[in-house]
């Protein structure tokens, strides 16, 4: 049952309300993944869930631009950046990832910082953010710090909604990167069943830097770069061959059809970002 609703002013106190009410205490943005997730604890007469509402507070709101960082407040729905134009001039693949995600009446409701720490691999921001090499920062009774966004991603930091918050998202907007985004669902699921990401830089004697980004159900992102020729992503067999052969080296042998559908998928996908990215390549 819900055995308390704090609407925290401040992050200061938010944190103290979250230490308060531990075991049972938990972060209240969006809601629209915890009150999910928390209905069958809720129905057990013994687990008294304390709800903070963090929506209210005026640091965790807003898009801007500080100094080489696009910051993003945890708190802004999903909405909010897709019809921002910071958003579309420093990181539009945001936007593609954000119009996936549900509803329209969801996206008015969910926040950046749920998509987050939402604890599921299908999450849509987890890929682009990654991609874009954004950072995070953290805060609890100890103080503040930041964090990479892989950190999150690969368990090494536990704790979102419990005892630690978001109080920023870091874009690096320093220079319009060249990228490309793909994504593929199966409609009965809504969720993104596999998404890939690439993002092209100079590299050195005339190569290029090719970042990609891989997750999906099941599959948390997963991130690495190939320096290559420029002949390598330019020619379409070349092309498929090297998108062929890093999903074989990174993803392994096929362990069952859902494997091998998987691994198809995820090669089909790179070379189709890779396409879209190449646009930008001069």
């Amino acid at each position: 049952m819900i055995a308390g609703y704090i609407k925290a002013e401040n992050v200061s106190q938010a944190l103290e309300a979250l230490d308060s009410s531990q075991p049972m205490a938990r972060i209240l943005a969006g809601g629209t993944d915890l009150m999910q997730k928390t209905r069958a604890t809720r129905q057990k007469k013994n687990n008294d869930i304390v709800f903070v509402d963090i929506k209210a507070i005026e640091e965790l709101k807003g898009i801007r631009r500080e100094g080489d960082d696009l910051i993003i407040g945890p708190a802004v729905t999903l909405d909010e950046l897709m019809h921002h134009e910071m958003i579309a001039a420093y990181a539009p693949d945001l936007i593609k990832a954000s119009g996936y995600v549900g509803s329209m009446e969801l996206r008015n409701r969910a926040t950046v910082g749920g998509n987050i720490c939402t604890k599921n691999p299908a999450a849509d921001l987890l890929v682009p953010l990654l991609a874009l090499n954004a950072r995070i920062e953290v805060a609890d009774l100890n103080g503040r710090r930041e964090m990479e966004l892989a950190e999150v991603i690969d368990g090494r930091f536990k704790g979102f909604g419990r005892r630690t918050i978001i109080t920023a998202i870091k874009v690096p907007a320093a220079e319009t990167l060249i990228t490309g985004y793909r994504r593929w669902t199966q409609k009965s699921m809504g969720r993104s069943y596999l998404t890939a990401m690439v993002v092209i830089q100079p590299a050195e004697t005339g190569k290029l830097a090719v970042k990609i980004v891989m997750g999906g159900a099941g599959l948390w992102p997963g991130s690495f770069t190939e320096i290559v020729s420029p002949d390598t992503v330019k020619n379409i067999e070349k092309r498929k061959t090297f998108c062929q052969t890093l999903v074989q080296d990174k993803l392994g042998a096929a362990a069952n059809d859902d494997t091998a559908y998987r691994k198809q998928l995820a090669w089909v996908l790179i070379y189709e970002a890779l396409e879209i990215a190449l646009k930008g390549v001069k």
